[in-house]
């Protein structure tokens, strides 16, 4: 949990406990400014609607926290978390502080979460990266890394 502030004409003031992700901020205040976005090029959701409105009505179920390496990756579907590699699922409702691994007995939970977490990694584009040079070494560059082009 992060605290967060957002003020405006049409907001009545309130705690927000649903789930906000970092990325749904820009789609959120393009709508604030009545800016068009186009929704299908940004990875997150407005927000605005729903804030203004003060419904139950939210765009965000759940949240993706690493999927390009299984050894380290978690999703959040609701209040159910699901973390690896050691296969632990918590209810953050009853265990915001993660100590009771529920994942024994709730086995549905944890298969739900594992297939919406590989149809993100199956989704992912590769990405290639250019191998570092050695003419961009900090030694060369009084102590500021660079890849050696500028």
């Amino acid at each position: 949990r992060t605290p967060a502030f957002i003020s405006g004409n049409n907001l009545s003031p309130r705690t927000e406990t649903r789930m906000f992700h970092i990325t749904d901020w820009l789609p959120t205040l393009l709508d604030m400014a009545g800016i068009k976005s186009e929704p299908e090029r940004l990875d997150g959701v407005s927000h605005w609607t729903s804030l203004v409105a003060n419904s139950s009505l939210w765009s965000r179920e759940e949240l993706l926290y690493n999927v390009f390496n299984k050894n380290r990756a978690a999703m959040r579907i609701g209040d159910w978390k699901y973390v690896l590699p050691h296969k632990r699922l918590f209810n953050l409702k009853t265990d915001p502080g993660e100590k009771t691994n529920l994942a024994k007995n709730n086995q549905d939970i944890v298969q739900r979460i594992k297939a919406r977490m590989d149809t993100y990694a199956k989704s992912l584009s590769t990405t290639r990266y250019p191998q570092p040079r050695a003419k961009g070494h900090a030694r060369h560059w009084n102590g500021t890394w660079t890849y050696g082009w500028c």
